[in-house]
């Protein structure tokens, strides 16, 4: 009669096995170990930082690809927005320093795709019949009265409002737009057209979608930007800046050093507890041997598939310095208990034949559950959940392989007056006590689990999902502070793009759509929050350039500043501003005027 098949035995047997050929061949294992690790290690100083939205969605994601549809159309939607304070914003001393710090953002930076202020902000006026679009400043005013009088200009056009003047007129606004995708050639390692990226002209020579622009290019940006900034900022010339690009600057060294001061605190943390535990420096410091070598290899390996950190991941080495740490703490704990039994060789082959199979068990669980993280549409926890559970596969192989093998060749002390230290310890006397208070009173535990379980229940529903970059920081920040004085100045500064294809030639010239899209403006603008607040500062579309053509058509009458209610009026309007402005109806439309772009700013 067959005996019934016994896989946990088998399992043993085989494990067993496994040891004694370890030890046999200790030295080429330790050999191989070493240059594998320190081959993926070798990357690490390529592994890169990605703050930007973009690196939160997978890129076969839709979001992405109208992203990069809305890119090719309008360019990058991240701002740097500039403010400017001064007791008077329209003194000939001010206007004149404006000038000269608009003209040297546009010198200085790399990557740019336009500087806009008021210096050269467009003017729509009709004048003798016939539609102007002209720069605002045609000369700087060389007197006071010439100042007074483009100050009644500015205040008197309707598009200057949160645009280039704040709302409580004491403040200058400029917004820095730089290219949408990266000048970094292949390799990484040079820029195209010594700085200038990718130009009007310049052919693509494939298909592939182009690299948005870089961590490390934005920061070279905000590096110079920074530095021009220092030699204009005075008294009565205040310059404070963010944008999106501005928080992709100041939250990489936050990740940097959180990442860190995490890591350190693990490592501190554990040694401590392993400390008493153990009471031995080989039980000590072994175990984070192995899962410091399995967070280099790791790390090295994000480097080379080109898998960057993000907020998100960057809590990857935390996890791997704790949960890592089980499979050889669990591994250390038997292998003391055989050795003071049977010898250090003996107690390395006993204990892979008898807990080398739970060892495995609880680690494959573990990296089941972290890959279950992979299914998400998140790149970020979908990264966060791969990498962490082929961490704990290195972990792992360490322990079942590299740890073996060095403590082969290790001269472990059996430490016998130690174990004994332990057993009688309040450590683990704490423990026995928990194992039998489990035991004989178990059900007044699962009754007492049970009425916490109600009690806690309805917090599950109050759950709130959100997403809010601000909240990386603290509020007595500098980079918050600029955040939250340019946000009261400008009526908000984060944009939401709004795209609508009306899927013919000339479909937006319609006053019928034109209305609807002005019932999309006035919703925005009356939406609060739960406190009462806005969540629209202002909104930018077509319909601005409309109704100012169509008030500059009339001869500037305030009254006209709508939309007519006649397309073949709004074509002819639309001609011409367009013969005037072609570059300036860019930003709201494409030539065929069959997109609307619309532009809510958000506080």
């Amino acid at each position: 009669m067959n005996k019934p098949f016994n896989f946990k035995k088998k399992a043993e047997k085989w494990l067993g096995s496994f040891g004694i050929q370890v030890i046999r061949f200790r030295n080429f294992i330790l050999l191989l170990v070493i240059l594998g690790v320190g081959l993926l290690s070798y990357y690490i100083p390529d592994l890169s930082i990605a703050t930007s939205l973009e690196s939160s969605f997978k890129e076969h994601n839709q979001a992405i690809k109208d992203y990069q549809k809305f890119r090719d159309h309008f360019g990058r939607d991240d701002k740097i927005v500039i403010l400017i304070n001064s007791e008077d914003i329209f003194s000939v001393h001010f206007l004149a320093r404006l000038k000269a710090f608009h003209e040297d953002l546009e010198a200085g930076l790399p990557l740019l795709s336009e500087v806009d202020s008021l210096i050269n902000a467009k003017y729509i006026e009709g004048k003798d019949g016939i539609l102007q679009v002209k720069d605002f400043f045609e000369n700087l005013p060389q007197t006071r009265e010439q100042a007074e009088t483009l100050r009644e200009k500015a205040l008197s056009y309707p598009l200057y409002r949160n645009s280039y003047i704040s709302q409580n007129r004491d403040a200058m606004i400029m917004v820095i737009k730089t290219q949408a995708v990266s000048a970094l050639t292949d390799d990484g390692k040079r820029i195209k057209n010594h700085g200038r990226g990718i130009g009007e002209h310049d052919v693509i020579q494939d298909d592939r979608p182009l690299k948005s622009i870089s961590q490390v290019e934005n920061i070279a940006i905000l590096g110079i930007m920074e530095t021009v900034i220092k030699q204009y900022d005075a008294e009565n010339f205040r310059i404070v800046f963010s944008g999106t690009p501005a928080y992709q600057f100041h939250v990489e060294p936050k990740i940097r050093k959180s990442m860190l001061y995490m890591s350190i605190m693990v490592l501190v943390l554990t040694f401590f507890f392993m400390a008493i535990l153990f009471r031995r420096v080989s039980g000590i410091f072994l175990p984070q041997f192995v899962v410091l070598m399995s967070l280099g290899a790791l790390l090295g390996l994000m480097a080379l598939v080109g898998v960057p950190f993000t907020l998100t991941s960057s809590m990857l080495p935390s996890i791997l310095l704790s949960v890592g740490l089980t499979a050889p703490i669990h591994f250390m704990v038997v292998f003391f208990k055989y050795q003071k039994r049977m010898g250090r060789l003996r107690a390395i082959i006993r204990t892979l034949g008898h807990s080398g199979l739970p060892i495995i068990m609880t680690s494959l669980t573990t990296i089941v559950g972290l890959l279950s993280f992979s299914f998400t549409e998140i790149a970020p926890i979908a990264h966060l959940g791969i990498f962490a559970a082929i961490g704990i596969g290195f972990c792992l192989v360490l322990t079942l392989v590299f740890l073996p093998a060095l403590l082969s060749l290790l001269k472990v002390l059996p430490g016998k007056e130690r174990e004994q230290l332990y057993e009688t310890s309040a450590y683990n006397r704490a423990l026995i006590w928990m194992g039998r208070t489990g035991i004989r009173h178990a059900h007044d535990i699962y009754i007492l689990s049970f009425i916490l379980f109600i009690i806690i229940l309805p917090g599950f529903f109050k759950l709130n999902f959100s997403h809010n970059m601000l909240h990386y920081f603290s509020d007595d920040e500098p980079f918050i502070q600029q955040t939250r004085l340019i946000e009261d100045e400008t009526s908000g500064f984060r944009a939401l793009e709004v795209v609508v294809d009306t899927g013919r030639e000339n479909g937006i010239l319609n006053h019928t759509f034109l209305n609807n899209l002005e019932q999309l403006e006035d919703f925005a603008l009356e939406l609060n929050n739960i406190s009462g607040r806005p969540y629209t500062g202002k909104t930018t579309s077509i319909l601005d350039i409309v109704r100012k053509t169509n008030q500059a058509w009339h001869g500037d009458d305030h009254e006209y500043y709508t939309i007519p209610q006649d397309d073949y009026l709004i074509e002819s309007q639309l001609a011409e501003f367009k013969q005037a402005g072609t570059d300036y109806l860019r930003r709201y439309s494409d030539p065929d005027f069959s997109l609307a772009r619309f532009t809510a700013m958000m506080y």
